[in-house]
């Protein structure tokens, strides 16, 4: 039986060991080959590497291998009687693939734990997904380098209704480069952003019916650190104006009660801005025409897409299926790279994953100085620890955001604020504009240390001519000397912004919060938003000293005095 693209083969029972093994990544768990598995249970104990126990028996002894002792393998008596079937099942396969007694014993320990405490549902749904993300956000980076292939192996087993959304959060949380979570190149990222914009200005009518989806998805959760289900799971009336006139937005997630100290009580409402509010509007307007169903996002109008229409995708229609879904918004998404991102504006860039604007989003909160309880809140986490991880992006982040401003500044004489991810200002497709000024036009220009001055020292709003787009250097200044003035700079504004983030990290973990009332030590806020803005500032300024050293490299030729 094909299942999911895993294959499960009819003659499972005749292979021996090594077919087993290479067959094990094609299993998926059903309880009608459970007889499979006792049989093989059995084989391995007449081995002698299991000893002195049943199948049935919630205690296995694994026999003493070479460098290590006897081991004892406990399957928690708590789980479902199909839970632990699942979790032994997935021991023998371990077996069989010869991993030794420390690792298995890892293994059933942490699936145990994650079992009980994520899988507990009776049905499964979004709070599985949930409830398995804090989970992995309460370990540590050690700790999730060792699960990330243990859960990757075993979702393929169990295959669960969400395993594609358990898998896309296991592997975002758990898999590091040089220590650090990985995101996709910023650069690409900024350049999908103006891609948005300008699409919303040029779709089609066809264009904005199939996409409209990636357009919301983009806005709301590059701004709201939403989980993916709970995107495609926004009510169809899920914004609304209250009597103070405030546009709110109300998330379906569980607005959990604290039952700990330093538990958090999770918002399900949140104060959302008139253009969100807007949008949202927009695209009711837009699918009003189709079947109305509980859900925001309308699978009938997804149906419309000439893919889906091409793939028999209107079937499940008839299935009764109306919720536009993860699986939707995935396949949407790829389409759109493809017939938006690369067809229509010929870029070709690193894929976004859905997940990763949950992750842009709690890392821009932190940038602009949002407390730990406050993005704790509005990102459905139940304790502050959860979010820890997030701070590893964040100098990666400020580092990559201050490489591309320096690049744009090298082809605009003049930018609007660009230090955040997000901005308005077109850079698709951007020609150099950088000014060349004749020998005669330089004699109005005040001469500093380095190059001219094009605007009036006495009256200068930057104080610093390495920060500032109104110095000019000229081709036959380029020397040694300038090269050292700027990567001086450069260097010092590294470890400023540096110690920065470090600083933000340490206030606002050790700042003192209310979990009751949501207040947080007021003095403690007033020196984190100060700091945020002053890292704004400085990236700002590393931007712009670091646009004259890529210029400089780039020309090549220095005019040393011999």
């Amino acid at each position: 039986m094909n299942v999911h693209g895993y294959i499960k083969e009819e003659y499972v029972t005749d292979l021996g060991n090594e077919k087993f093994v290479n067959s094990f990544e094609n299993i998926t768990f059903k309880l009608e080959d459970l007889q499979i598995y006792i049989d093989k249970f059995i084989e391995i104990r007449s081995s002698g590497r299991i000893i002195n126990t049943n199948f049935k028996d919630d205690e296995w002894i694994l026999n003493a291998q070479k460098n290590e002792s006897k081991s004892l393998i406990r399957f928690n008596t708590k789980l479902s009687t199909e839970m632990k079937l699942l979790l032994k099942c997935f021991t023998i396969l371990g077996i069989i693939e010869g991993h030794v007694n420390a690792y298995t014993q890892l293994r059933i320990k942490y699936l145990n734990e994650c079992l009980l405490q994520c899988f507990g549902y009776q049905a499964e749904s979004e709070k599985n997904v949930i409830a398995f993300e804090s989970w992995l956000l309460s370990k540590t980076k050690p700790l999730l380098s060792k699960l990330g292939p243990i859960l990757n192996q075993f979702l393929n087993f169990y295959n669960p209704i969400l395993k594609k959304e358990l898998l896309e959060i296991s592997n975002q949380i758990c898999i590091f480069v040089d220590g650090v979570r990985t995101l996709p190149n910023f650069k690409d990222t900024l350049i999908f952003d103006h891609i948005i914009t300008d699409f919303q200005k040029t779709w089609t009518d066809y264009e904005k019916l199939i996409f409209f989806p990636i357009i919301l998805w983009w806005r709301v959760t590059l701004v709201i650190p939403m989980r993916v289900i709970e995107f495609c799971s926004l009510a169809n009336d899920c914004i609304t104006v209250d009597s103070s006139n405030r546009f709110l937005l109300k998330i379906p997630r569980k607005k959990v009660r604290a039952k700990k100290q330093n538990e958090i009580n999770i918002a399900d409402v949140l104060e959302i801005n008139e253009d969100l509010f807007n949008l949202i509007l927009e695209y009711k307007e837009t699918t009003q025409d189709f079947n109305k169903t509980p859900y925001l996002l309308s699978y009938d109008a997804y149906c419309e897409s000439l893919r889906v229409k091409k793939s028999n995708g209107r079937q499940l229609r008839k299935n009764n299926i109306d919720m536009f879904g993860t699986q939707q918004l995935s396949s949407l998404l790829v389409y759109f790279y493809e017939e938006i991102v690369e067809k229509k504006y010929n870029f070709t860039l690193e894929k976004i994953k859905l997940l990763d604007t949950r992750h842009y989003a709690f890392c821009n909160m932190m940038l602009q100085g949002f407390n730990m309880l406050t993005i704790a809140r509005i990102g459905g986490h139940k304790t502050l620890n959860a979010q820890m991880h997030y701070f590893s992006h964040l100098e990666n982040l400020s580092q990559s955001s201050i490489q591309f401003l320096a690049e744009q500044h090298n082809k605009f004489s003049s930018l609007p604020d660009q230090s955040s991810l997000r901005s308005e200002e077109k850079i698709i497709k951007a020609k150099s504009l950088l000014k060349r000024y004749t020998e005669d036009e330089i004699k109005n220009f005040f001469s500093m240390e380095f190059g001219y001055c094009t605007f009036n020292p006495e009256k200068c709003p930057v104080g610093d001519c390495r920060h500032c787009s109104h110095l000019y250097i000229p081709a036959d200044q380029f020397n040694s000397q300038l090269i050292y003035w700027l990567n001086d700079e450069s260097i010092r504004l590294t470890n400023l912004i540096k110690e920065q983030l470090e600083l933000m990290k340490s206030i606002t973990c050790n700042m003192t919060y209310n979990f009751g009332t949501f207040e947080s030590d007021p003095i403690a806020q007033s020196e984190l938003s100060f700091l945020a803005a002053n890292s704004k500032k400085l990236r700002e300024q590393k931007a712009q000293n670091d646009a004259k050293l890529n210029l400089i490299f780039r020309e090549g030729a220095l005019h040393d005095e011999e």
